[in-house]
């Protein structure tokens, strides 16, 4: 079964959707002019443009531009997409055209046109239809031609057939780059997520964050010397032992080569053994799943997903048994079904993370075709140590660099993006705007790197109802001239400017400095701009979570006899507002009004039976349950003169027993619970005046840019340590915009002698570790006798913060000039703003116990022949006046005498 494609897919985001997601269902014919509205579904908000004299064609060429890279995409006669040209000034992606186009297995489906298409801010493209047997599929290219940030693709697809039409997942969208040099992935681990103060309390650093960088370069005779070889005539199969027992879901991944339109299939044997340690027969069983090669003789990685057949702890006849009574687990195997197809071969595989390697002969093994799998010797794959391919690995010449994002309460899992960079100056980033989902970045021969998005981990269906908009997230795909420091710049001015919300771009407050509400309202005069309410306001006994009522003995304290309403305005009235807990949870209370799943207003369906906390989580997948909370939160919100909302505690659920846009417990809960956090604050920004959204972020498990643009701010991690969020932001900021990460820190953890200090720091080093980002104040036991913090506040929140680094960290560059901080060596960050008036750049040190006492750091982005005065902040003896091209070359040499010590030195032009 071979499909005749065309040539290899540089750019094939069309095909993929089409074919390598698995469309399927019964459709009548028919066709219709393309929408691009929806009805469901956190959609871009856009346009079409009627530009004079441009009408739509079926051929031509048309060009993406942003201020510093191009792409050029051909038209073909029959609708197919030609990638002619991906480009930089100085470096081309892209040596030859390569064109898309329909596989063999899709009927049906005509071309309408391109049409010129301009979303809500700013970006320019176009809009590919095609239409047919009841479906509408439009296809997105955008860029933005005043920020240099990347070419933006999505698609969607439209049901407007009586049946459901359902889909699977494979990769939605493919690109393949060249590279001048040798490739190296950079990618990014974010906070597995902990309760505020856990790690104070326990005492040392949780393991989350961190930066894994991989070498994707591979070449002729670096390539698999062990891998099998598999003649598909025979059904012939690899016998795997997973070497895991009796998990809910096994996620394996095996790398592949075969050619183009080849498929081959998967099939595992539920094998357990009794207490007296004899194997049961075995079940076997065939996933149901299958993969077709897209390219000629390269190596692929593919993932698939299987749940085993029997219960955790019992074999085939219900027997107990643990894992001293079984050895490997489940046997897995992959064998071909086209007995006209190549050979084709397989090698390296990793199973739920772990990387497994070939230890045997290759050798194959039969299976009869129809008949029960026969295992008879074959392969055998063993369990090896190693870093999962999440944190970069490289075996047998093939490099792997992936991530999967994934909004899960205190969850693990990488931030949505990576960069792909050259030691000769270039490099390229990639990344996903959505809550769930993998990023995988393939070596192959000749410094070319493929890249694949797909939605969830490799295991996501779902079903599309009538008038029905599936989203496919879009993905952004950015060239830049530089470093990793260069392009991360460019694109987080791009994100701040085009993604986030408008707010953050528009208000020169952002972000907004924030404190706990222990002083109240008070603290104006200290540079605060904001107070936050945290949780359990409501209640005080922690229960009836979702609730929005004043219970809580120590905030009516605080409310000192006003009312809420009355509360905000005075708070208003002095510059500062309020921010707000509230969780979308069922208060299980047997009232009229409020989110429950209790008495004769009780919506049960509405909730999940996700428990975190207290409270059974908002199904944001129910529309109606979307609709109640647009209007209860508004109501709220706008009664009470309250416009920051912020979240924590899995607004987004990631599972759920109701069957409602998704199926129940379906591997598309989190899919159409995120398309229902979408429609919820989309409405509250768009019916609100000075809306906000915060997220707490579950303690930094859900940092994912789909969130990002919609929050304001988000916690970096929940640990409330200067340390910890010190060295968290250090990781984030290359892939979140700074004024969007925000640094809760408990003041007593670096003010020593205070019961919760946790290092060896002074309180102005702990203090400024807070002004990288987003300020949040924290002090769980209010203000603290041993030192006088609000003196420290209004002078280093007040001035260098609010009017003299915010402007600095909104507008301008961040680089990261020193290693990563780790308690024992300086660490370092500069912020640098070139059209800046006045202060143009600050450099932040921080000098721990027992680093040396002078160091010398190169700074960046300056003008080489422009001469600066360096102010510092602390030690104004070392004040100087230096070039740009002194300071690049030689740098900068600071003394900090003390045994810990951090400084702020100020640049102006001379």
């Amino acid at each position: 079964m071979k499909q005749k494609l065309s040539l290899l897919c540089l750019f094939c985001m069309l095909l993929s959707v089409l074919c390598g997601c698995g469309l399927s269902g019964e459709t009548p014919a028919g066709t219709s002019e393309p929408a691009t509205g929806s009805e469901s579904g956190p959609l871009p908000k856009d346009s079409e443009t009627d530009d004079p004299g441009t009408e739509p064609s079926e051929t031509g060429t048309v060009e993406l531009r942003t201020s510093k890279a191009r792409m050029e995409i051909g038209i073909l006669e029959n609708g197919s997409l030609e990638i002619r040209r991906m480009a930089t000034d100085g470096h081309e992606y892209l040596s030859a055209p390569q064109t898309v186009s329909f596989p063999d297995s899709v009927t049906g489906l005509s071309f309408k046109g391109v049409f010129p298409y301009q979303t809500e801010r700013g970006s320019r493209g176009y809009r590919f239809s095609y239409a047919g047997n009841d479906l509408e599929y439009d296809f997105f290219a955008v860029s933005h031609e005043s920020w240099s940030g990347p070419f933006e693709f999505w698609a969607t697809l439209r049901n407007l057939g009586e049946d459901r039409f359902s889909i699977r997942n494979g990769s939605y969208f493919d690109l393949t780059v060249g590279m001048s040099d040798r490739p190296v992935a950079t990618t990014f681990r974010k906070e597995g997520g902990c309760a505020e103060g856990w790690r104070i309390y326990n005492g040392y650093y949780a393991p989350g964050t961190g930066i894994y960088r991989t070498d994707l370069g591979v070449s002729e005779t670096e390539l698999p010397q062990s891998s099998a070889k598999f003649t598909p005539s025979s059904y012939t199969a690899l016998f795997i032992w997973t070497g895991l027992h009796n998990p809910e879901k096994q996620t394996i991944t095996l790398y592949a080569k075969g050619s183009k339109g080849d498929t081959i299939r998967f099939g595992y044997e539920d094998a357990h053994a009794s207490i007296g340690g004899q194997w049961q027969p075995a079940v076997r069983y065939d996933c149901q799943d299958s993969y077709t090669f897209r390219n000629t003789g390269v190596w692929e990685p593919v993932t698939i997903e299987f749940i085993p057949a029997f219960p955790a702890g019992t074999d085939a006849d219900g027997k107990v048994w643990n894992q001293d009574h079984a050895n490997n687990g489940y046997p897995f195997y992959v064998y071909g079904t086209d007995p006209d197809a190549d050979p084709f071969w397989v090698d390296e595989i990793t199973i739920n993370g772990q990387t497994q390697s070939f230890n045997g002969s290759s050798a194959d093994q039969g299976c009869p075709i129809g008949g029960s799998w026969v295992p008879n010797g074959g392969v055998s794959i063993d369990r090896t140590t190693g870093w999962s391919a999440s944190y970069g690995s490289s075996v047998y010449g093939k490099a792997v660099a992936s991530y999967t994002t994934d909004q899960d309460w205190n969850a693990g899992g990488d931030i949505s993006m990576m960069y792909i960079d050259t030691d000769d100056g270039h490099g390229l980033y990639f990344a996903q705007e959505w809550t769930n989902g993998k990023l995988t970045a393939a070596g192959r021969e000749h410094n070319v790197v493929a890249l694949n998005a797909m939605i969830g981990t490799g295991s996501f269906s779902t079903k599309i109802g009538k008038d029905q908009v599936f989203l496919y997230p879009p993905v952004y795909v950015g060239v830049y001239d530089g470093d990793i420091e260069t392009g991360s710049n460019l694109y987080k001015r791009w994100f701040l400017n085009v993604k986030a919300p408008r707010n953050m771009a528009e208000d020169p407050n952002e972000p907004l400095t924030q404190q706990d509400m222990q002083i109240g309202y008070d603290v104006s005069r200290y540079g605060i701009q904001s107070i936050k309410w945290d949780y359990g306001w409501w209640t005080p006994n922690n229960s009836n979570e979702g609730l929005l009522e004043v219970n809580n003995p120590a905030y009516l304290a605080v409310l000192n006899g006003d009312t809420l309403s009355e509360f905000t305005r005075k708070a208003n009235l002095t510059g500062v507002k309020l921010a707000l807990y509230v969780l979308l949870k069922d208060t299980r209370l047997n009232r009229e009004g409020v989110p429950t799943s209790v008495g004769p207003d009780a919506h049960p369906e509405w909730f999940s039976n996700r428990k975190v906390n207290w409270g059974y989580s908002a199904d944001l997948g129910n529309p109606e349950c979307v609709e109640f909370y647009q209007n209860y939160l508004a109501d709220f919100f706008e009664r009470n003169g309250i416009t920051t909302w912020r979240s924590d505690f899995e607004p987004i659920c990631r599972s759920s027993d109701k069957a409602n846009r998704h199926a129940a417990n379906g591997t598309d809960v989190q899919y159409w619970c995120t398309v229902g956090f979408g429609e919820l604050t989309d409405y509250l920004i768009e019916n609100l005046d000075g809306f906000r959204y915060e997220s707490c972020s579950s303690g930094g498990s859900m940092k994912d840019l789909f969130t990002m643009t919609k929050a304001s701010v988000i916690n970096c991690d929940d640990s409330a340590d200067y340390m910890a969020l010190h060295m968290s932001f250090y990781d984030s900021s290359y892939c979140i915009h700074p004024a969007q990460l925000q640094l809760p820190v408990n003041s007593l953890t670096y003010t020593p002698g205070s019961g919760n200090y946790t290092g060896s720091a002074d309180y102005l080093y702990g203090l400024r570790c807070q002004l990288t980002g987003a300020v949040l104040l924290s002090n769980w036991s209010g203000t603290n006798s041993m030192v006088n913090e609000t003196d420290e506040w209004e002078t280093t929140v007040k001035v260098d913060y609010n009017e003299k680094l915010k402007p600095l960290i909104r507008n301008g560059d961040l680089y990261h000039i020193l290693p990563r901080p780790d308690g024992k060596n300086w660490d370092g960050l500069e912020y640098v703003d070139p059209e800046a008036k006045g202060i143009l750049g600050a450099v932040m040190l921080w000098k721990p116990e027992g680093a040396e006492r002078t160091k010398t750091v190169r700074l960046r982005g300056l003008e080489p022949d422009t001469e600066y005065r360096l102010s510092f902040t602390d030690r104004r003896e070392q004040d100087c006046v230096l070039s740009g091209r002194e300071l690049m070359e030689t740098g900068l040499t600071v003394t900090i005498t003390e045994r810990v010590g951090s400084e702020i030195v100020f640049l102006s032009r001379k």
